[in-house]
């Protein structure tokens, strides 16, 4: 009985919810031309949602006009009401007039407010004279077809043509977009190039300010190539001598964003600017050269160019719009040979406005105003200069304003950029960038004051982003690191304990990185042992079955990379093993019961404390991990380390350029052999400021897209402030070979092995040591459309093709 009144029950609610279904409305709409002339077809195009619609076609006037599945082919003149029906829909009409004269009207269909559009009327009656109008003037006006966005809404633009009709089009206009990116990276004063430092933050600002580079990074092919929206012609010519000559021609009609033509001379003005004894000067550091440009080793000595206006032997000015880079015969074959026609404008007229780019006998050369003081005037101008205020650029975005109070940077769209590769043009208006912590960004991309969290690494705010994307309340991405977070060390002997790699693998051993991993990641990330990240090729090229990746050693054969397991002991015995094996009182060292009792090592008649100073910014996650796990094992050893904390701009130039110097001079090749080695690193002047005030701090990296090239980074050629490049100031003769066969590989194959090689002397020497590369995940609030990265198209080349909704 009970299931029987079971089953009645379903039946009758089966029949309720049956009897109570409503049947759909569906929706009829009709679009086309309104005006076609006598013997010619236009196509009227019917829109429906109801499945499987037959579309029946009617004309009121047969004689005048007749239709064919929407096809209606004037017949003489007059009107006729062309209808479309579909059954248990409706019908629409549009009367359609035909002329003995074709006249139709083209253009897009929406606009922004205080933007324009153009919509063209084309007639082939003989001195036609067009009438416009609109519908509501609040929305859009319209002038010659210039059709004017005044504020959000639709108007209807008409245009008449006297004695044949007229033609209307319904243009939407659109409200300004603002995408506001939240930051956990403040951004620094310095907007023009690397030469003093190079945040997150600013080389975004940089990335989207800046462009029109003769090769792009290009998304269909997977790596670098001609961008043929600026290079008209790239021509490669081998010369007898073994040099390479790749000749330029650009694409005329470039224009920087205050409306002054770009031409070669402003391509060829950074390689002279770049490398020049003058702006070096004036900018207070000694700017180095790969010397890959032939002449660019004496072209860069002020000995030999003390006024910065020599010719450039390997760079010639061809022609307005043509130019040429001539590279030594040595530096053939190249891994990333499009780095040697990579080249990218920088405006003349705003940076030497009294100077002029000319071709001398031998190659291109600086004339006029050239000076120290003129150009302390335009480019520093006591804080106004355009290393800060990069008024004229020619990327897709002008920087609108920069608040340094609160390290917000704002862009504005730049109507006059030509595109991308693809010609492609942002639609984002303005895009902020804002400062945010990492323990508030969530919160602020849920509250609206943020737009998107471009890359989330911590694991708890990656779980903590998901689960308000299960809610639907924003939306996220996720892509691997092409980078990895890591502490770095100052290796050279005037930073203390640091300068002994036993001391940096001690504090490797001190932390037990697995529970780091997973306590910041929860996951959502690798261990790497060496200098890499997650994203690039050669990590999952070099894994084995197991999944660890392989090193190389120097007689060719694989070696798994050490893995620095958690091992205190093992600490120990690297430190006393390094003479870190005293007291205070220069007696043999026992540890204190509470721990309080710190090594020392005896040079000569002195005792050095196993100090470390160590830098860390605040409401970093990352710091308070080491903070938690590190310290207190540090301690239980005998090993110091000391808690400073500071800004992150702060931080970042003080470790990669001493503040105001190292005690360092300029690298230079003594015995002239143009080989680097030990006995050329530079002469240390304890008389000299080190402004290093740690020698230990935690930073994330992030590699260039679709490059890894650390030879610079290893190189004595470029070491420290004024090398600009080895800011761990570290050499190792095998390391070194290592990174260079990377450079002059042929094939994957071999740039592969060198890579394995150089990750394997990395790993043992621990300039750095890395401590995560993980799974980025952008959040993004549900209004950002088409917003697509990955750890090779980033955030700045994703947002030319993404959209906000207004």
């Amino acid at each position: 009985m009970k299931k029987f009144l079971s089953l009645f029950f379903f039946l009758a609610l089966a029949l309720v919810f049956v009897g109570c279904k409503e049947d759909k409305e569906y929706t009829l709409s009709l679009a086309g031309p309104e005006t076609v002339k006598v013997g010619d077809s236009i196509t009227l195009v019917p829109t429906t949602d109801k499945p499987e619609a037959v579309f029946t076609w009617t004309s009121s006037n047969t004689a005048v006009a007749t239709v064919n599945n929407g096809v209606v082919t004037g017949v003489a003149k007059g009107t006729a009401v062309v209808t479309v029906k579909v059954e248990g829909v409706g019908e629409k009409f549009l009367v359609v007039n035909v002329s003995e004269f074709s006249f139709s009207l083209a253009g897009g269909d929406s606009v922004k407010v205080e933007k324009t559009l153009t919509l063209t009327a084309t007639t082939d009656k003989p001195s036609p004279s067009y009438t416009w109008s609109t519908s509501d003037a609040s929305v859009a006006t319209v002038a010659n077809g210039v059709v004017t966005g005044k504020k959000a809404g639709t108007a209807t633009i008409t245009c008449a043509l006297a004695g044949v009709g007229s033609l209307t089009k319904v243009v939407t206009v659109r409200a300004l977009t603002t995408l506001t990116v939240g930051s956990t990276t403040e951004a620094g004063v310095n907007m023009f190039s690397t030469f003093w430092g190079n945040n997150a933050t600013n080389a975004d600002v940089r990335a989207l300010t800046f462009g029109y580079g003769t090769v792009s990074y290009q998304k269909e092919a997977a790596r670098y190539e001609i961008d043929p929206t600026v290079v008209k012609k790239l021509d490669v010519k081998a010369n007898e001598d073994g040099t390479k000559t790749y000749t330029i021609e650009i694409n005329q009609g470039l224009v920087w964003n205050d409306g002054t033509p770009i031409d070669a001379k402003d391509y060829v003005f950074p390689m002279l600017m770049g490398i020049n004894p003058v702006f070096a000067t004036a900018i207070g550091k000694a700017l180095t050269t790969t010397g890959d440009i032939v002449g660019s080793k004496d072209f860069a000595d002020p000995a030999k160019n003390a006024d910065g206006k020599a010719e450039l032997p390997g760079v010639d000015l061809l022609g307005d719009y043509k130019f040429s880079i001539t590279i030594n015969a040595d530096r053939f074959p190249y891994y990333y040979e499009f780095l040697y026609y990579s080249a990218a404008p920088w405006p003349l007229h705003v940076i030497a406005p009294k100077a002029d780019i000319v071709q001398g006998t031998n190659g291109a050369k600086i004339t006029g105003t050239w000076t120290v003081d003129a150009l302390k005037e335009t480019v520093d101008k006591d804080g106004k200069g355009y290393r800060y205020d990069i008024s004229v650029t020619c990327g897709p975005y002008n920087l609108y304003n920069f608040d340094e109070a609160t390290s917000t940077a704002t862009l504005k769209i730049n109507e006059k950029y030509a595109g991308d590769y693809q010609g492609q043009k942002p639609d984002i208006d303005y895009v902020v960038f804002k400062y945010v912590t990492s323990a508030t960004q969530m919160q602020a991309l849920l509250n609206g004051e943020i737009d998107l969290i471009e890359s989330v690494s911590s694991g708890d705010a990656i779980i903590a982003g998901l689960k308000e994307v299960a809610y639907d309340k924003i939306k996220f991405s996720t892509f691997s690191r092409n980078g990895y977070g890591l502490i770095a060390f100052h290796c050279d002997k005037p930073a203390g304990p640091t300068a002994d790699v036993e001391v940096r693998q001690a504090i490797a051993y001190l932390i037990n990185r697995n529970l780091f991993l997973e306590t910041y990641t929860r996951g959502y990330g690798i261990l790497p042992n060496g200098q890499y990240g997650l994203a690039q090729w050669m990590v999952e090229a070099s894994m084995n079955e197991d999944g660890v990746v392989q090193g190389r050693d120097k007689d060719g054969k694989e070696v798994a990379l050490n893995s620095y397991s958690y091992d205190p002991v093992k600490a120990v015995q690297l430190l006393e093993q390094a003479g870190w094996k005293y007291d205070a009182e220069g007696k043999d060292y026992v540890q204190a019961p509470d721990y309080t009792s710190v090594r020392y090592k005896k040079e000569g008649d002195k005792l050095v404390k196993l100090s470390v100073p160590w830098g860390n910014t605040p409401n970093n996650p990352v710091s308070e991990l080491i903070r938690s796990q590190l310290l207190p094992n540090a301690k239980a050893v005998g090993m110091e380390i000391t808690d400073q904390t500071m800004d992150f701009n702060t931080l970042l130039y003080k470790h990669y350029y001493g503040a105001y110097g190292d005690g360092y001079g300029v690298p230079k090749d003594e015995d002239g052999d143009g080989k680097w080695t030990e006995a050329d690193i530079p002469e240390y002047e304890k008389e000299e400021t080190d402004a290093r005030e740690y020698h230990m701090v935690n930073l994330g990296t992030g590699f260039s897209t679709g490059l890894f090239e650390p030879y610079y980074d290893v190189s004595i050629e470029y070491w420290g402030w004024d090398g600009g490049a080895n800011i761990n100031y570290l050499y190792d003769k095998e390391m070194l070979e290592a990174a260079e066969k990377m450079m002059r590989a042929a094939s994957d194959e071999e740039y592969l092995r060198a890579w394995q090689q150089y990750q394997l002397r990395y790993n043992i020497l621990l300039p750095s040591l890395p401590l995560y590369s993980d799974m980025y995940h952008a959040f993004y609030s549900p209004k950002l459309k088409n917003y697509e990265v990955t750890a090779e198209w980033t955030m700045t080349e994703a947002i030319l093709y993404a959209t906000v909704e207004g």
